[in-house]
């Protein structure tokens, strides 16, 4: 229960984020795979292994059994959480360039 939702604010987060990084590659981002996101537009090896993990534990909540079975929900929500602090991270970072650097 919850795994599935966590799941897809994640694939929302994550590509909002990306399109906001790589807007020339938008189209690619809206309609590629969340894996072949992860895969292709992540560029620091701390985000990919977050959203990874995230995405694993997402998507094994939909399953009966489960392939990782050492993991909770609350590790789901760990994993989530590091990955949003992440990211604010990252667009606080830019926004302090810009306003640095203008």
């Amino acid at each position: 229960r919850g795994g599935i939702g966590l799941r897809k604010s994640l694939e929302f987060i994550l590509k909002d984020f990306l399109i906001s990084t790589k807007p020339d590659k938008k189209e690619n981002i809206k309609k590629e795979f969340l894996g072949n996101v992860i895969d292709n537009y992540i560029d620091e090896q701390s985000l990919t292994s977050l959203a990874k993990a995230t995405t694993w534990l997402g998507n094994d909540a939909t399953h009966y059994v489960k392939r990782h079975s050492d993991r909770d929900l609350q590790d789901l929500k760990k994993f989530l959480h590091a990955t949003i602090r992440f990211i604010e991270y990252k667009l606080t970072i830019s926004e302090a360039d810009d306003f640095v650097n203008r």
